[in-house]
Parts: C-alpha cells; structure tokens; sequence
C-alpha cells in the first residue's frame, strides 16, 4: 500500500516497494504473481496509473532517495513498465491452437494420438496439443522416447499397441527428459515399469528428477502428482557427451533458457538435423512477427546472460533444419526464426538492467544467491540435520556478508549465523547444523527467513527455506 500525507503546501506519498528512485522496479522475483503471463506486472502499472493522478509532489520509497518531482516520475515509470511488458510477455500467440502454427509439418497415422515428422520421428498429434510425447524408432524396432506426461497412462498404452502393429516398434530403450520441470517425465514411472525404459538425462538435471522437494524452483514434479516425489534416474549425460544409439549419433549438450537445468539433444536423421529443445521456445518460424521465447520466471533460475542468451545463441550456432519444442511444436526452416529470438534475449537483458536498480540486476532479480540446501529440512522424526547455505557475489571484487537464520524457540543453528566473504563472479558454501530441542514451542512447517547483510548494508529477510517439526500430540 501507498499512505498519502496531504497539507495545503505539499502532496507527500509513502510508497513501500511500489518504485525505487529512478523510476525502476525495486525487485523482480516479487513482481512474479504467475508463470510469466505479468499478473503482478499488471497490478504495479495499476497502482503507479493511480498513484499518478493523485498529484503528488514528493514521494518517499523504503528503498533509494527521496523522489521529488514525483507526477512526472511516476508518468515515466508507467510509460517504461508498458514498454518493458511488450519485450517480457511470450514472444508467441499461446492460445492459438491453430495447427498452421503449432505444427506445419507432421502427417496423420493410422494410430489416431500419433503423427509421423519424418519417417523414423513420430509425435503426438493435433488432439492432444500441450502434451509431452515424442519418440524415434530405428529400423530394428527400438524406441527412444522424447519426455512425456500430462495425457493419461491408458494413452500411452494405446499409442504403443499402435507403434507396434503400424511401424514395427519393439523395445522402448529409455526416455529422455529435456529439463526439470515434472509435466516432462509424470509418465516416467509407468514407461520404466510397463516396458522396462530407461530414465536418462543430463547430469545436472538429475537432482532435480529425483529429488525435487529438496529445491524451490518452480514446476517440479512434486507439484504436478499428489506423492510423486522424484523418480530414479538410470543414466546420466555429461554437457557435450556422444551417445550412440541404434544407428544413430545422438549429440547431449546443456541448454540453458526457460531454466538452468535444461538440455538439448539434437542428431541428424531421415536427411534433417532436428534438435529437441524442452520449453525454450515455441511458435511459428513463418511469422515475423514471433520471437519464440517462453515465459521469463525468475524462480525456474534463469539469468538472462546464463540462461537465454547462452541458449538461442547456442541454437542459432547449431542451425537445425527443423526444431522440436515439447507440448506438440514442430518448428520447421528455423533460421530467421532463431536470430529474432537470440536479439529479443539480448533486449530482454538489457530491459532488466534498465529496469532494475544497481550496477547488478542479477541481485534484484536472481531469488537464488542466497540459497538453502536442502530447501525443506526435516525435523519430525531426526532431532538435527544438515543444511547447506550458497551465497553467491556477482560483483567484480570480493564481496563480505553476514546471514542470521530466524528460528524459532527449540531450534538451534551451528553455527548460529554465517559471517564471511566471497571472491569475485563465484559462490561460497556453508554447512549448518539444525538441532531441536524438548522444548520446542511450534509445531508442523515453519519458514526460516535468512536475514541478510551485504558490504555492511542492511538486506533484509529476502529469502528463507522450510523446516519441519514434530506435530503436538
């Protein structure tokens, strides 16, 4: 909320985090109400539009200078968050379910869920748009399958039972998961149980898959399945590792974008070099107009400068012939399409530096460089456990820092707080023990806040990891 203070000389405003001086938003991961559709984006230009109108001389925000002259600031401000939100929304018409658009390319099959890309390369048909299927079937009748979720187990059966009697299909070799977020493997457990595939992924996705109550990165599989949480990976990829599979040679390399722990697994087959890309873009190559990106959400670890950029200029590099996005994209002739969305990566960075306050965006942008390992402790059933605290300095010289974990009564830290410093462009790692006592006063989960202290500037209580206690009887 904004206080309005009035006299006859001067209109004052007490504006909380609304803006920071220099017309520039004083956060973003708390700006992110929703999975980059800009709910809470819409909300701030709201509140700056009446804010506005109130005629104020002189504001006063709980970060940065005192703004006078603060009408015109805010007009400013109003008119940089409409500009911004054009660059930051998907770069792509979402609820277009036009199949010209979505996928110009694949033909229909005699299984009704599945159409054919190229003779070897099948995927989920027009039906069942936004699901998660693909998969290459060599000349022997082996299959890998390319993620796969949000369709009902008894599909899949019928799409297998197809593949068989239609295209020769007879082992189901592994599946592969392209990054972390769970509607990519909810049918991992049924692939690995009913037809013996193997779970394979990058390395550094791995964690992710099987233990994803330990993060509190957005659209792990523990929020998509009531008890899945985390299913084992059989074999794990190195970024850049070869695997030759049936006759073919099949390229892993790390591909940041939507998320950190993503992937790209690209090969040539049937005379195309097709590259299988996750969520990292989506739309129609045909249309100028598209840029392709998915949603910029902080909380999927996303840096701009190590996520996005790094990724479309990774594609634009490779130059496939024809790229598969998850949820049934199939983008042919991607060239141009790829160059608009590597120059809306380097746009969409500066936008943020722009808008956010600092020499550093990342420090307003990044809800990860004070972090806890494990994210959820559990203290139900063992009286003490392990967490491990990364502090990360994104400045060019060392960086010191004080943290203090607000616990509550019965809940001791060793250390009791984290005092240190870290060398330039890297992160440091702390263990600390949790311990509880008999004389705990609360019970169930509780959040622990991490108050922070930067250079000997006062942070705040920005982050937090859970806890769990015993339940009173």
């Amino acid at each position: 909320m904004t206080f309005l203070l009035r006299n006859k000389e001067i209109h004052c405003g007490i504006s909380g985090s609304l803006i920071h001086e220099g017309a520039k938003i004083t956060n973003w991961f708390d700006t992110e109400w929703d999975y980059g559709f800009g709910k809470g984006l819409d909300a701030m230009i709201q509140s700056i539009h009446e804010l506005k109108n109130e005629n104020l001389h002189l504001l006063l925000p709980s970060h940065g200078s005192t703004i006078p002259s603060a009408t015109k600031t805010l007009q400013q401000y109003e008119d940089k968050l409409i500009e911004f939100r054009k660059l930051y929304i998907r770069g792509y018409p979402v609820y277009d379910k036009s199949i010209a658009l979505r996928d110009p390319v694949s033909q229909s099959t005699p299984i009704p869920h599945i159409n054919q890309v190229t003779p070897h390369l099948f995927k989920l048909s027009h039906l069942h748009q936004g699901r998660n299927f693909c998969i290459l079937i060599s000349d022997r009748g082996h299959g890998l399958i390319l993620d796969c979720g949000l369709f009902p187990a008894e599909i899949l059966e019928e799409i297998i039972l197809g593949l068989r009697e239609h295209f020769g299909l007879k082992k189901i070799d592994a599946f592969w998961i392209s990054h972390m977020h769970g509607d990519h493997f909810l049918l991992g457990p049924t692939l690995k149980e009913r037809y013996g595939a193997k779970a394979w992924t990058l390395d550094r996705i791995v964690d992710r898959c099987e233990h994803p109550r330990r993060y509190d990165y957005a659209a792990l599989v523990s929020a998509y399945g009531d008890g899945f949480d985390g299913m084992l990976i059989d074999k794990a990829f190195r970024d850049g590792e070869t695997i030759q599979w049936e006759d073919y040679t099949i390229q892993v390399d790390w591909m940041p974008g939507q998320t950190e722990f993503g992937c790209c697994l690209w090969l040539d087959i049937d005379g195309k070099r097709v590259a299988f890309t996750g969520d990292n873009l989506f739309g129609s190559p045909s249309d100028p107009s598209q840029t392709g990106h998915e949603a910029v959400v902080c909380r999927n670890s996303c840096i701009l400068e190590e996520g996005y950029i790094l990724g479309s200029d990774y594609l634009r590099k490779l130059k496939p012939d024809i790229v598969m996005g998850s949820h049934s994209y199939v983008m042919p002739n991607p060239e141009a399409f790829l160059e608009r969305y590597h120059q809306w990566s380097l746009e969409m960075a500066s936008s943020f530096r722009s808008m956010l306050p600092g020499e550093h965006y990342e420090y307003h942008f990044d809800p990860y460089w004070v972090s806890a390992y494990p994210y959820r402790v559990d203290l139900s059933k063992e009286s003490c456990s392990e967490v491990t605290i990364s502090v990360r300095n994104f400045l060019e010289t060392t960086q010191k820092h004080h943290i203090d974990f607000l616990l509550p009564d019965g809940v001791t830290a060793t250390p009791s707080s984290v005092t240190g410093e870290v060398a330039a462009n890297s992160r440091r790692e702390y263990r600390v023990v949790l311990r509880r006592t008999e004389t705990i006063k609360k019970n169930g989960v509780q959040i622990i806040p991490m108050d922070i202290t930067l250079d000997q500037q006062k942070k705040g209580q920005l982050f937090d990891f859970l806890i769990r206690l015993p339940e009173t009887q």
